[in-house]
């Protein structure tokens, strides 16, 4: 009785989980040959099929390492980690870039500043709030 299982019963369990496994795999998931390809390799190809698609055919979503097969089109490496931004070398130096537009709006402000003739403005006062300096009421 338990050759029969091994014989018989543990190929086919092994191929309808392999089926089943193939058919929900999202299509860029898979590796090697198209979908179809792999179904039918699974179905006629007995227990090679199955064996194949667990091995090769379905992008592993574990902690293995990833070997890319020549043609596939699964990920040869995970993607890379996102940065946070004090530790992302290009967003760093790009806080520096900021200071061209800086000093292309003073330049534009002392400009409007000599054509209207006005002073600019006093914010060197700690006293002087955001509307302007402190002044007495009354």
């Amino acid at each position: 009785m338990i050759k029969v299982v091994l014989l018989y019963g543990l190929p086919i369990l092994l191929a309808i989980y392999a089926l089943i496994d193939c058919i929900q795999t999202d299509e860029s998931q898979v590796r090697g040959l198209p979908k179809i390809a792999w179904i039918a390799l699974i179905v006629l190809v007995g227990i090679v099929g199955p064996v194949a698609w667990l091995i090769a055919g379905r992008a592993r979503t574990g902690g293995g390492s990833r070997l890319s097969l020549p043609g596939s089109r699964g990920p040869a490496s995970p993607p890379p980690r996102t940065l946070a931004p004090d530790d992302d070398p290009e967003f760093l130096g790009r806080l520096g870039s900021h200071n061209a537009y800086d000093r292309q709006l003073e330049e534009w402000e002392e400009e409007l500043r000599k054509r209207t003739g006005d002073d600019p403005p006093e914010s060197d006062n700690p006293d002087d709030g955001p509307d302007g300096p402190n002044r007495p009421v009354g």
